[in-house]
């Protein structure tokens, strides 16, 4: 980021905390930090991520040229009422939700709001679990409001560079119908095996079976639990629409025959593997 940047973060937890790490050494960028819990906050300026904790978010206004708001999705109306009268500076959220909140904070900060959804994370949270690296070849989706200037959208892309990560743009209903087919159906599909399998574990059969293709598909069942409530909600409508689609696909592929289904497991494998390559995925 240009010198002289003041960036404050609301929320110190993965994603908060993990912003900090990745932005403590970049020269010209002073990093001043703000929790709802005060030991969070003195634990992350005790490990040395910030160059200032702020007392309230009254002072974070105050001190900060951006303001990031890296809390559950509930939270971030709220706060950025509580920041709108002093704050003269650009607002960015990191909520993987956008619709519902995109043009509310587009009203409260006019020409000075970018939505900012980094596309990574964990199945833990917290300040323990952050990493700078967190962002690292990442794809950080900038979501402009209606009335976001081109001053935002640069800054967005700054700060994306600034963190390692790529980013593309999109608008707040097309950012949301792509998450509901690449992350928010991922989780409900991840939930419902895990309950489809306790459901057919007579006899610790189905548990007792599961490997690394179970293992792989279940995982983010383990994120946390207001997480993915919250975020299926948010995005209902998306992850119906889309839910429909893909029982709509499986029982095409259910109804295949060997030669068809063969024929284009081939073709969408080869396509998971360029993907993969491309993206720099493990697997």
């Amino acid at each position: 980021m240009g010198a002289g940047r003041h960036v404050g973060i609301v929320g110190l937890g993965l994603m908060g905390g993990s912003m900090a790490m990745g932005l403590s050494s970049v020269p010209g960028v002073s990093v001043w930090g703000w929790d709802l819990d005060r030991g969070t906050l003195d634990r992350a300026r005790s490990m040395g991520i910030l160059d200032g904790a702020a007392r309230d978010l009254g002072e974070l206004a105050e001190r900060c040229h951006l303001v990031i708001l890296a809390v559950p999705p509930w939270e971030v109306i709220p706060l950025a009422m509580e920041l709108s009268p002093s704050f003269r500076g650009f607002v960015m959220d990191l909520s993987s939700v956008k619709g519902p909140l995109a043009f509310q904070l587009d009203r409260l900060f006019p020409g000075r709001y970018l939505g900012f959804h980094p596309m990574a994370g964990k199945e833990t949270g917290g300040l323990e679990s952050a990493s700078g690296d967190l962002f690292k070849g990442a794809v950080c989706v900038l979501v402009p409001g209606p009335s976001s200037g081109d001053e935002a959208v640069a800054l967005g892309r700054e700060l994306a560079s600034w963190l390692g990560a790529r980013w593309i743009l999109l608008g707040p209903g097309e950012h949301d119908r792509a998450a509901a087919v690449v992350s928010h159906l991922p989780m409900l599909i991840s939930l419902g095996l895990m309950e489809l399998a306790r459901r057919r574990d007579q006899g610790g059969g189905a548990f007792g079976m599961a490997a690394g293709s179970f293992r792989d598909a279940t995982r983010v069942s383990m994120s946390q639990p207001w997480l993915l409530a919250q975020v299926l909600s948010m995005n209902r409508g998306s992850v119906k629409e889309v839910l429909g689609e893909l029982c709509s696909i499986l029982g095409e592929l259910a109804s295949m025959d060997q030669g068809d289904l063969e024929d284009l497991a081939g073709e969408l494998g080869s396509l998971r593997r360029r993907l993969g390559e491309e993206k720099g995925w493990s697997c």
